[in-house]
């Protein structure tokens, strides 16, 4: 059934209008998506006429892609929501693809903090595709508040549109920490093993990791340890014998474990400062080292053994 609605009309002062014709204004709530209307008075009234509404466009719905600088090896990710938050290394890529609440005229971003020296904030058009989303892609390079403004067809703008946020992460060398042992200087026995963890951590995944060894200062030795060359965040655990440095009571001996990531940026664990000294024992390791101690020697023993049997290898001859 038709609702019907009166309202009175306001005249605006004379001073208020242009030309000697006298004018009128009210408003009223809008309810319906289509109203008709006339002005009626004591000597007239106008055609009917119709108002139709429309809703503001919205955006219902944010698909943010985010591809690494090419140096990082890895694929690209994306994710969907409500939030076009978004924080990426430096030298990657974001594209925004907007889910609109009704078909666009345009669609723009504007960045909210614009450049130094630049008092306009910067617009720039998104791009309408053919599934009816918009989209824009951007380079990563500084953080950056934003937001999107929509205008649909109708001519009818978004209103009071939501601030979101462009995190720029610098690329930082590995994070290593060591989580076993505790303490980073201790006194240890010549003959021991130790259990040694180290949580490494990085934007992008490892091209190496080296444990780097010296005793009294000297140079370092490295040995490379087993890692996951496909994750980012890992936990690298080895035993550690001492029995190889061939330490004596007195020594000192340093250790820390290196990584390179696939910038080519090095970082570093701390350094533990073991001091060796013959009065501790790990009793339940000393059996296993006397043992590997014994098989070598014989192992020697057996090849020198072996090369006494056979004798000098005997001279070539000249060739005629």
């Amino acid at each position: 059934p038709e609702t019907r609605s009166v309202i009175e009309l306001a005249r605006l002062p004379d001073e208020a209008v242009e030309g000697a014709a006298a004018q009128y204004q009210g408003q009223w709530l809008v309810e319906a998506e289509r109203l008709r209307y006339r002005a009626v008075s004591a000597i007239g009234e106008t055609p009917w006429l119709t108002l139709d509404a429309v809703a503001r466009p919205t955006i219902e719905e944010v698909e943010v892609t985010v591809t690494p600088p090419d140096y990082a090896g890895v694929a690209a990710e994306t994710v969907r929501g409500d939030a076009a938050d978004v924080a990426a290394v430096v030298g990657s890529r974001v594209q925004w693809t907007l889910t609109p609440s009704r078909p666009l005229e345009s669609a723009t971003l504007v960045w909210l903090d614009p450049p130094v020296g630049e008092e306009a904030a910067l617009r720039v058009a998104l791009a309408e595709g053919a599934d009816g989303r918009w989209s824009l892609e951007v380079p990563v390079a500084a953080t950056q508040r934003l937001q999107f403004e929509l205008v649909g067809l109708e001519g009818m703008p978004s209103e009071f549109p939501a601030t979101f946020r462009l995190t720029a992460v610098e690329d930082e060398p590995p994070q290593l920490v060591w989580q076993q042992p505790d303490m980073h200087e201790a006194t240890v026995p010549a003959i021991s093993s130790h259990r040694l963890e180290v949580e490494l951590t990085d934007a992008f995944p490892l091209t190496s990791v080296e444990q780097w060894t010296r005793i009294n200062r000297g140079d370092w030795v490295t040995q490379p340890r087993s890692f996951d060359p496909e994750a980012s965040e890992q936990l690298v655990a080895w035993q550690w014998d001492l029995l190889g440095l061939a330490l004596v009571p007195g020594d000192l001996v340093e250790s820390k474990l290196v990584a390179v990531d696939r910038r080519g940026l090095q970082g570093e664990s701390a350094t533990l400062e073991w001091a060796v000294s013959e009065t501790l024992l790990q009793l339940a390791a000393v059996p296993t080292m006397r043992a590997r101690r014994e098989i070598a020697s014989r192992l020697g023993a057996l090849a020198a053994e072996v090369d006494g049997m056979l004798g000098p290898e005997p001279e070539a001859s000249p060739l005629q």
